[in-house]
């Protein structure tokens, strides 16, 4: 099944692929997003990056694994 037919809409992707904390800390201090979905491999990596900028104050963001969904 396509993602139209399972109601999927993407309307804007930004993405950059960083060169670690220092930068993924750049990256969220220049976006304005209700929700940022941090990818990478593997998906423990994903939720020590995540753990470690909710403690920074970071919020709206997201640690998914294929075949999540969301609803912002």
């Amino acid at each position: 099944m396509d993602a139209a037919a399972r109601g999927c809409r993407m309307d804007v992707v930004r993405y950059k692929i960083h060169q670690g904390l220092p930068d993924v800390r750049r990256m969220l201090q220049l976006l304005t997003c209700d929700a940022i979905v941090l990818v990478h491999a593997p998906h423990d990596a994903t939720n020590q990056l995540l753990a470690q900028l909710v403690v920074e104050v970071f919020t709206g963001l997201l640690s998914l694994q294929p075949g999540a969904s969301i609803q912002l």
